[in-house]
C-alpha cells in the first residue's frame, strides 16, 4: 500500500462513522444514509460491496463493532435514541437482530457517540451521558455479564468523538472537552485512578466532526488525526499541528502529494506501526468472518 493510500485509509476513515477490518484484510467503513447504517467494505481504493445494518438508526448517529469470542456485534442508536444492536451470520453474510440489555444505561445523551475497547476478560463501551461527561461500562466475558458504569472526571462537549485504545499497559480514552481541547486520560491496568492532560495544540473553534487518537509506537507519543470542518488535521504534542489537505464533496485534496507522501513515510511508515488506531481492536475471531488480532493489554485491569 502506498503512503499516500494510508492518508486516504485515514481520511475515509475520519468521515466514516467506525471501521473494522474482514479475515481477508479489507477494510468495512460505516456510514449513515437517513436512518439506514450501511457497512461498506474496501480492498485499497476499491468499493466491493455494500452491506445494510439497520434500516432504523437514528440520523447522525453513532455505531461501533463489539467483538465477543465467537460473535460479531454492532451496537448503534435506534430511531428513539435508544441503544440497539445487530448481530453478524456469517453463513447469510448480514446483519440481524440482536438483544443486548445492558443494565444502568438509562442516562444516554442522544447525541452520544461510541467507542470500544478489549482487553483481557473485558470489553468496554464508552458513551456520553446526558450530563456531559463519558462514561465507560465493562462486558464480562468470562462471567457473561455486564459491570457497573464509571465516569471520567471531566465535562465533555455534547455529541464528542470519543477515541479508545489500550496497550500492553493501559487504556487510553480521548474526547473533546467544554473547553474544545482534545483532553485524554489514561489509566493503568493495575492502577487506582484516571491520569489526565490536554493535547497541546488541539483547540480549535470550530466543531471537530471526529478524532482518531493513537500511540505511536517508533517515538512512544500520543497523536491523534481530526477532521475539522473540512480540513484533515495531524496534532502531535511536540510538534504542533499540521494541515494534510481537505475533503470537498467527499474528494480528499491533499496539500500537495509529495508533502503528504514525505510527511506519511517521516512520521509513520505503513499504518501497521501506530498501536490503537482506528480499526476496533478485534479477537480470536474464527468464524465471524472478522479479522483475528491480539487482545492488548498484558492482565484485566484491576478497576474493572
Amino acid at each position: 500500500m502506498s503512503n499516500l493510500a494510508n492518508v486516504g485509509n485515514i481520511v475515509r476513515t475520519l468521515q466514516s462513522v467506525n471501521s473494522n477490518v474482514t479475515e481477508d484484510g479489507q477494510l468495512c467503513l460505516l456510514s449513515l444514509e437517513g436512518d439506514r447504517l450501511i457497512e461498506n467494505i474496501y480492498d485499497n481504493e476499491e468499493l466491493l460491496s455494500q452491506r445494510c445494518v439497520t434500516n432504523d438508526a437514528k440520523h447522525n448517529s453513532s455505531a461501533v463493532y463489539m467483538m465477543l469470542e465467537s460473535s460479531a456485534f454492532m451496537l448503534y442508536l435506534g430511531s428513539n435514541a435508544s441503544l440497539c444492536a445487530r448481530e453478524f451470520n456469517h453463513r447469510e453474510k448480514e446483519w440481524v437482530e440482536a438483544k443486548i440489555e445492558i443494565p444502568h444505561l438509562t442516562d444516554l445523551c442522544p447525541d452520544t457517540r461510541l467507542s470500544v475497547v478489549t482487553v483481557p476478560e473485558v470489553t468496554i463501551v464508552f458513551y456520553q451521558t446526558i450530563k456531559g461527561q463519558v462514561h465507560g461500562i465493562a462486558f464480562d466475558r468470562k462471567k457473561e455479564h455486564w459491570l457497573a458504569p464509571f465516569c471520567l472526571p471531566c465535562q465533555a462537549q455534547r455529541g464528542t468523538p470519543i477515541s479508545a485504545f489500550s496497550t500492553q499497559e493501559s487504556v487510553i480514552v480521548s474526547f473533546v472537552d467544554i473547553e474544545k481541547k482534545v483532553h485524554i486520560f489514561s489509566r493503568r491496568l493495575e492502577a487506582d485512578k484516571w491520569e489526565d492532560k490536554i493535547l497541546d495544540d488541539s483547540s480549535d473553534n470550530a466543531h471537530m466532526m471526529n478524532l482518531v487518537v493513537y500511540e505511536n509506537e517508533e517515538r512512544g507519543t500520543i497523536e491523534a488525526f481530526a477532521q475539522v470542518q473540512n480540513k484533515i488535521l495531524h496534532i502531535d504534542q511536540h510538534q504542533g499541528r499540521s494541515c494534510l489537505g481537505q475533503v470537498t464533496k467527499g474528494e480528499f485534496t491533499p496539500i500537495t502529494k509529495a508533502e503528504c507522501g514525505r510527511f506519511i513515510r517521516a512520521r509513520f511508515g505503513l499504518m501497521g506501526r501506530l498501536r490503537g488506531n482506528t480499526t476496533i481492536n478485534i479477537n480470536w475471531i474464527n468464524n465471524s468472518g472478522y479479522a483475528p488480532i491480539s487482545v492488548w493489554g498484558a492482565r484485566r485491569p484491576a478497576w474493572a
